[in-house]
């Protein structure tokens, strides 16, 4: 969640400091891009931008864990669809 957090911090201070002293938007008008009701989204891509980097973490390593290597070796070697003298070289 970590990772997750400073990107939304960077992104924020980026979208402020760069609109505000660069492109020379007020503060209101950098506010706006925020106003759901409005039909502004920009607050959605910004929880994603927060969430993304957990969602994705925890959906590499949901099948990555030992147990879950264990268990699908285990159906490989009982569905026979290695053979188990290639494994052992026939002894």
């Amino acid at each position: 969640m970590t990772i997750g957090l400073v990107w939304l911090g960077m992104t924020v201070a980026f979208e402020f400091l760069f609109g505000h002293y660069v492109a020379k938007r007020s503060w209101s008008e950098l506010l706006r891009d925020y106003n759901i009701f409005a039909g502004r989204v920009w607050l959605v891509v910004l929880v994603w931008v927060t969430l993304a980097p957990y969602l994705f973490y925890r959906l590499h390593h949901r099948d990555v864990s030992t147990a879950g290597v264990r268990k699908f070796l285990g159906r490989i070697w009982d569905s026979k669809i290695l053979m188990r003298d290639d494994i052992t070289g026939g002894k």
